[in-house]
């Protein structure tokens, strides 16, 4: 058995007890913490989902998979509407504290940081009461899905054999060959390289899974903060108007975020692809 190697359906049930549990603890108070694990278990669950989708030989899931996709993209959303919203109150609080002595910065800041709490809470109610509509809906999904994967519970990918997968399908989802990418397509980069990411942190202990679990990450968080600012900057031309100091700002540090995603991304095509796996069992004893 190679310790280093990928058990893509046993990882998928790990996720999926993770997010069960989740959801119970965003139930009796949808926190920070809480919340970002549930939309971090969901990414999680499609990363591997989509590796999956990669491999061939297994039991045709298909039905089950869409079903379960259908409920973890609410989840998702869900979450990540009251995710963008703490985020955002973080970084408009630390733009208030460097404002020295700014007092309409300061002012306005407050301002955009109150009206986020507001939506923050009627966020955190909508993902409420979709975890209690559809938590069973999804439990009984994941179950589907394991259920027929159960005859590949010994499924075993090599480093090597994930690695090329993982390569190949950022660079098909993340259309690197774009020289001047639109906003749009920057955010699809922004999600390849986090499923690219959760998908090589399947792998134990690999060191050549580290540092390509590492140089996604680097690529989703300085896309993950470009489009944070890209929100933010939005807003505040939405509620200040466009030639107020605060939208100026907010823009100016936008466009600071956006040179550093795009440099991440031009070292990244100078990385050499891989290309597909192939299912293998692990040997039992006689």
């Amino acid at each position: 058995m190679d310790a280093t190697a990928a058990h893509p359906i046993q990882t998928l049930r790990q996720h999926a007890t993770a997010l069960e549990a989740a959801v119970s603890v965003c139930l009796a108070d949808p926190v920070e913490k809480a919340v970002h694990r549930i939309r971090t278990e969901t990414r999680r669950i499609e990363a591997q989902l989509a590796l999956l989708e990669q491999i061939p030989g297994l039991m045709d899931h298909g039905k089950q998979a869409v079903r379960l996709q259908k409920f973890l993209k609410k989840l998702r959303r869900a979450a990540g509407e009251v995710r963008d919203l703490d985020v955002q109150r973080k970084l408009i609080k630390e733009q208030i504290e460097l404002a020295d002595g700014d007092k309409d910065l300061q002012r306005e800041g407050k301002k955009m940081r109150r009206r986020r709490q507001r939506m923050r809470r009627r966020a955190a109610d909508d993902l409420l009461d979709i975890l209690k509509k559809q938590g069973p809906k999804l439990s009984g999904a994941l179950e589907d899905l394991l259920a027929v994967l159960e005859a590949h519970e010994e499924l075993e990918l090599s480093t090597a054999e994930v690695l090329r997968v993982v390569d190949r399908q950022f660079a098909n989802d993340a259309s690197l060959r774009l020289e001047n990418p639109s906003d749009d397509e920057l955010h699809d980069v922004r999600k390849a390289a986090k499923v690219a990411r959760y998908q090589a942190e399947t792998l134990n202990g690999a060191k050549a899974a580290e540092a390509s679990a590492k140089k996604y990450e680097a690529v989703q968080d300085k896309g993950g903060t470009w489009h944070d600012w890209l929100q933010l900057a939005s807003d505040a031309a939405d509620e200040l108007g466009k030639k107020h100091a605060t939208t100026a700002q907010f823009s100016e540090l936008r466009d600071c975020h956006l040179e550093e995603f795009r440099a991440s991304l031009v070292q990244l095509r100078k990385e050499p692809s891989q290309g597909r796996p192939h299912m293998r069992r692990r040997k039992t004893a006689a």
